[in-house]
């Protein structure tokens, strides 16, 4: 069990993993919804979601490198901020470019979830990783779960599609509060790392 001072760091990497699940689904979820919001074709619109995949593949490395060069709480803020960006924004605007930069910026904060996570995780429980790492991942499905629910149950109200990417644009600006409440700092001395918190 981590100990309380512990706890922020937990939550940041497994509220991550929910967060980075909500937002690789949130664009097909709503696909139909964004053809008439950005006014451009199924085709197009698809390109959105291949624009969130390339952001994290283009950046994955950097991301890694990141982190090991600024620490995990670093890597956090940044991922964090440009999903919250990816999230808050693409209901925002009706242009079908800035959506697809957005969308890039999403894929690029996604990258967080690899190289910062399991950094935390194995410091924060070294007794217990695998177990951790493993609620991360039900977490992540958890988030591919949720948005198509939340909208579903938002659409028969007769709310805007946006909704969820609302409610985890919350979770993202909750999580960058958050993150003030702790220092965490990678060192790669004898590959091994530690956290320093304030």
């Amino acid at each position: 069990m981590a100990r309380p001072r512990y706890r922020a760091a937990a939550f940041e990497a497994l509220a991550l993993y929910l967060l980075t699940g909500a937002a690789c689904i949130l664009v097909g979820s709503s696909m139909t919804h964004l053809m008439d919001h950005f006014g451009v074709s199924l085709a197009q619109v698809a390109a959105i979601q291949s624009a969130y995949a390339l952001g994290r593949m283009s950046t994955v490395f950097l991301t890694g490198w990141i982190t090991e060069r600024f620490g995990v709480r670093t890597s956090l803020l940044l991922g964090t901020a440009l999903l919250l960006a990816f999230l808050g924004g693409i209901p925002l605007t009706h242009n079908y470019f800035v959506g697809l930069a957005l969308a890039f910026l999403g894929g690029a904060g996604m990258g967080s979830q690899d190289a910062a996570c399991p950094v935390i995780l194995s410091a924060v429980y070294p007794n217990s990783y695998a177990s951790m790492l493993s609620a991360g991942q039900a977490l992540f499905g958890a988030g591919c779960f949720l948005p198509p629910l939340i909208m579903s149950v938002a659409l028969a109200a007769d709310l805007p599609f946006y909704v969820s990417y609302y409610a985890f644009a919350v979770l993202a600006l909750v999580m960058l509060c958050a993150v003030g409440v702790f220092a965490l700092a990678a060192c790669n001395n004898t590959e091994t790392y530690t956290v320093t918190f304030m």
